[in-house]
């Protein structure tokens, strides 16, 4: 008996381990998730069927592994539609939502998905290619949230919102007093939010006033944010240490906003206003916070500067204006903006803000062509100054060393971003030692003497860029990737083989109603983009297909495309020799040549 149970453990522990050995279970509504769930184990799958999905309140709740998370995904991409009041709960922990779409519906309650439930607040969990979009009640002032993160180190990517009208806020992130949050917000399309009728109609919110004195350390990153209009706080951080980066704001009316906390990251952003009325960049509050290689281009006025750096209230409370301190602002580019640079004491002597920022370091920056002035406002004390170059609007300041006065001659690039031309006076200027940054927006390297602004002048391949559709949002199925791996492989050619004489619409590429060798030689051709013949997938036809070939001559073979078996008929033969010969010598690029004499001869003398 003692031995019996050993065994049993041991066979528990191997089947924890093993991800082959998990499950899929097929479900159709929030109960058959829920029953699922209750004997799920790490690894297992549960697919949702597709069709519409109405009224359907779902709690993924459960516990998967690191290795083996438990995932809630769509049947096919697009293919599982949430309507009505549907929404979802997840809790627990390593739990991954993919593939949903929510669409046209208004939930009941707070939010559509919520990281929490009746486990707790979730950690290390996934949502990820899903859209929400036009989830609006009939009333703009009915309030309720698109996504809450609640708990730690969950994730929110390639995903896309759209069409959101109504009050609330659509990623928010809820914090627990003095607990990191570690959530990453990345690779998500923001788009086509109207302008609301007040506060509160944010499109990234982290934290609240009264939790900002946390320390959050989220990440918001590589997201496209294009007509996002409901008020002046696209993004509001409320909380401290954390960091924005790479991401775009593109026809957007509004801000990224440090609304509360300290110790905020903002670099590598696009901000591309194309004129819109309201379009803005950064409004700074609070202190240390570091603003570097950011690139701002045709914004129009909608927070009195493209960096807003605002006065303070003295002995404020949490939901009030904390004094700016210790702020670096270095080398951002600033081009074609309706309104200053960089003001100073945004909303001075306003609702009693009459704190002036103190112990700021304003280096490296380029600005040019804006209107009114370069600067606009008070400086407090202890401000330094080094290596901006500024140009097309007066000064705005009395004149200081770390203010040069001169045209940048900065051109239109290929990519649609001023840069500096071959000999602008921007090249060559700070010795790479006392420099604030090491890299610049595109993600190169900067060495010896760098340049002032964002971009460094390099020959070498831009690593960052600003966004479109084309880069963000839901990634969608790659046709042919029958195991889902993320790639095209022999594997999917085994897969292929199994389903060989039977109707299978997955594998059916030609639609005839049976898959055979025709659906073989498209998937090779048409997906994969190569010959028949090709063994080794490597897109050319040639001795090492041969070699493989008359390795396995006169065999029979399971899963053996790879050693010849190029019909997938179990067997290796002549059948095979000559669909090889076909295309021998060839690459995909290149128009095939009969050469079956050839391969016989080949052949034989490989065998040999």
């Amino acid at each position: 008996m003692r031995r019996a149970r050993i065994h049993l453990m041991l066979f528990l522990v191997l089947l924890a381990a093993n991800p082959s050995l998990a499950a899929e279970h097929l479900v159709s509504s929030a109960s058959q998730i829920a029953a699922a769930m209750a004997n799920a184990n790490p690894g297992d799958t549960l697919i949702m069927t597709d069709g519409v999905w109405n009224n359907q309140h779902i709690d993924f709740a459960g516990f998967g592994t690191a290795d083996n998370p438990i995932t809630l995904k769509a049947q096919t991409q697009g293919g599982v539609i949430l309507t009505g009041s549907s929404n979802l709960d997840i809790s627990g922990r390593h739990l991954v939502v993919d593939g949903l779409t929510f669409q046209d519906g208004t939930p009941q309650g707070s939010h559509i998905v919520r990281f929490t439930g009746p486990l707790g607040k979730a950690s290390n969990s996934r949502l990820t290619n899903t859209t929400i979009t036009n989830y609006n009640p009939s009333d703009i002032n009915d309030r309720y949230f698109w996504v809450s993160l609640y708990g730690q180190d969950n994730r929110v990517d390639h995903s896309r919102f759209q069409g959101q009208n109504h009050s609330g806020v659509t990623v928010v992130a809820w914090l627990d007093n003095n607990i990191e949050a570690r959530h990453l917000i990345d690779n998500n399309h923001f788009l086509d939010r109207p302008e609301g009728n007040d506060n509160g109609f944010e499109t990234i919110r982290l934290g609240t006033s009264e939790v900002s004195n946390t320390n959050a350390k989220i990440i918001v990153e590589h997201n496209l944010f294009e007509r996002v209009d409901g008020e002046i706080e696209i993004i509001s951080n409320k909380s401290n240490d954390n960091t924005f980066r790479y991401n775009t704001f593109r026809d957007s009316k509004g801000t990224l906003t440090l609304r509360h906390g300290h110790r905020a990251t903002v670099e590598g952003n696009f901000f591309l206003g194309n004129n819109k009325d309201g379009s803005g960049g950064i409004r700074v509050i609070g202190e240390d916070h570091v603003i570097t290689n950011n690139y701002f281009a045709d914004l129009d006025d909608r927070a009195d500067g493209v960096i807003s750096i605002t006065a303070g209230i003295p002995n404020t409370e949490p939901s009030g204006y904390q004094q700016v301190k210790n702020a670096i602002i270095a080398h951002n580019t600033i081009v074609s903006a309706d309104m200053p640079g960089i003001t100073f004491d945004w909303g001075f002597g306003d609702r009693d803000r009459t704190l002036l920022a103190e112990n700021l370091t304003i280096a490296g920056n380029l600005i040019t062509g804006v209107s009114d002035s370069i600067f606009e406002g008070q400086e407090g004390p202890g401000w330094t100054w080094e290596d901006n170059l500024v140009f097309g609007a007066p000064l705005g300041i009395t004149p200081r060393p770390g203010i040069t006065i001169a045209d940048p001659d900065l051109i239109l690039a290929p990519d649609g971003l001023f840069r500096p031309d071959t000999n602008s006076l921007a090249l060559n200027i700070i010795p790479l030692s006392s420099a604030l940054v090491t890299t610049d927006i595109d993600g190169q390297t900067r060495t010896g003497l760098i340049d002032i602004g964002a971009d460094e002048t390099l020959n070498t391949p831009f690593l960052i860029r600003p966004l479109t559709a084309a880069d963000v949002g839901p990634i969608l199925p790659l046709a042919g990737d029958y195991d889902d791996s993320g790639v095209l492989d022999s594997t999917d050619i085994q897969l292929i083989q199994q389903a060989m004489g039977t109707s299978d619409p997955a594998f059916d590429l030609n639609n005839s109603g049976i898959v055979d060798i025709t659906d073989l030689n498209l998937w090779l051709t048409d997906l994969y983009g190569t010959l028949p013949g090709d063994a080794n997938l490597d897109r050319a036809v040639n001795l090492i297909d041969l070699s493989a070939l008359a390795a396995s001559f006169g065999q029979s073979i399971i899963n053996g495309y790879a050693q010849g078996d190029l019909n997938l008929d179990f067997s290796v033969n002549l059948i095979d020799l000559s669909i090889l010969a076909t295309n021998f010598g060839q690459s995909a690029n290149t128009i095939p040549e009969p050469a079956t004499s050839t391969l016989l001869l080949l052949l034989l003398t490989h065998r040999r």
